[in-house]
């Protein structure tokens, strides 16, 4: 039960990053440059994990072991992250083709702006943009190494929330040694 319930969350969080990345497109592309908008969509997802875990742990007759509880978490990242990849990949290279170069350049004046709003020395700032112009964070390749490394930190969140959600099952022994 554990493992369909978590490819369900998976995929239905997949599906709502699709929804948010659809409404981005149509209503300000500018958005997926900035930052601001960026800790939001971050605080969007913990929200549906947490949401998502804890509709799982409820179906579990509502009992998560920590080990449980972090190996679904960690599931549910992948299988959403995944889900939204798939579309992004789709987004950038096929969909509209311009919209990684419309992003990259937004994402240097949002990154140029904020540096100098900062007084940072300007050959700091031309190294950053030199970073920025050259990594091609779009292309196929670097958005599955992205992956790669996105799986690394959902372990981490996924610790944390497994931290957060689990709930032992009351053995007798427990009950016994509490009196």
């Amino acid at each position: 039960m554990l493992k369909s319930n978590t490819i369900k969350m998976g995929i239905l969080i997949g599906l709502l990053g699709i929804i948010i990345n659809v409404l981005i497109y149509v209503i300000n592309p500018a958005f997926f440059a900035n930052f601001s908008f960026a800790f939001i969509l971050f605080a969007v997802y913990i929200t549906a994990y947490f949401f998502a875990m804890y509709s799982i742990r409820k179906v579990n007759d509502g009992y998560l072991s920590f080990k449980e509880a972090f190996f679904v978490a960690l599931g549910v990242m992948m299988i959403s992250t995944f889900v939204e990849l798939s579309f992004k990949l789709l987004l950038y290279n096929v969909i509209d083709t311009e919209l990684a170069g419309f992003i990259q350049d937004k994402t240097v004046e949002n990154t140029t702006a904020l540096m100098e709003r900062f007084n940072v020395p300007e050959e700091e700032i031309e190294k950053t943009v030199e970073k920025i112009d050259v990594e091609g964070q779009f292309s196929a390749t670097s958005m599955l190494k992205g992956y790669g490394w996105g799986i690394v930190i959902s372990a981490v969140v996924a610790l944390i929330i497994a931290a957060i959600v689990k709930k032992n099952k009351e053995t007798f022994d427990s009950i016994v040694d509490n009196t």
